[in-house]
């Protein structure tokens, strides 16, 4: 594990309750588009919990529990209508899900083994992952794009894009992590491939924008997502 020295890294998220993300999700194998809304309904010294929700079928909405670094920790299972969480479970990391460790510096590495479970249904997959650090990058976004006035550079008081301008440039912190996840106990061994980016912006204390990729044992592609911010509401 390797932490290079660097000049300039963002702190750690400043939260509170009621802060409220709202994204777009684009499924590119099925070709939809979703919404889904993540807000903070708690917090403590150790963790976050939010309330998620989304209108894409099957999504495993109600309580996702983080570390105060956005590392899940727990989530409910995806269920069937009208299942309850009693029916279905949580799946619980452990340790977390090992995605941020602020303040973000570039190179920083990570490699290791994390286990996700669900006691209801007694299944569990081992993430063998490797996690890094790719640092700061400029990416285009639609003027807003979700972040406050404050993250354009030098903002005047109530500034509207210029005439045909309809874009603009942020700068976030892009992490990069893969894994491949086998499921415990499977025989012969059944393993999936996980490639996930995502790009964090300090202004809103959250992930901006993600892509997440799996493909299966049998080298098909079974998700393709991108999700993008579509507005961020302070608590």
């Amino acid at each position: 594990m390797t932490r290079p020295a660097t000049l300039h890294t963002p702190a750690r998220p400043e939260l509170r309750i009621g802060d409220r993300w709202t994204y777009r999700i684009d499924d590119r194998l099925r070709k939809a588009h979703y919404e889904e809304t993540r807000s903070v309904v708690a917090l403590d010294g150790e963790t976050i919990t939010c309330e998620q929700q989304s209108d894409a079928p099957g999504y495993a909405g109600g309580r996702w529990i983080y570390t105060r670094e956005w590392n899940l920790l727990s989530r409910p299972a995806l269920a069937a209508p009208g299942d309850t969480e009693e029916d279905a479970g949580r799946w619980v990391w452990t340790p977390a899900f090992p995605l941020f460790r602020f303040p973000l510096v570039t190179g920083d590495r990570a490699a290791g083994e994390a286990r996700v479970a669900n006691a209801v249904t007694g299944t569990s997959n081992l993430h063998r992952y490797e996690r890094t650090v790719l640092g700061r990058v400029a990416i285009r976004v639609p003027f807003g794009g979700g972040l406050p006035a404050a993250a354009s550079p030098n903002p005047a008081p109530g500034a509207k894009p210029a005439v045909g301008i309809r874009s603009r440039e942020i700068e976030v912190w892009r992490v990069r992590y893969l894994a491949r996840v086998t499921v415990e106990g499977s025989d012969p061994p059944v393993t999936w491939l996980n490639e996930e980016r995502y790009d964090y912006a300090p202004p809103v204390n959250a992930i901006h924008s993600m892509t997440h990729r799996v493909t299966g044992p049998d080298g098909a592609i079974t998700r393709h997502a991108e999700s993008v911010l579509l507005r961020y509401e302070r608590g």
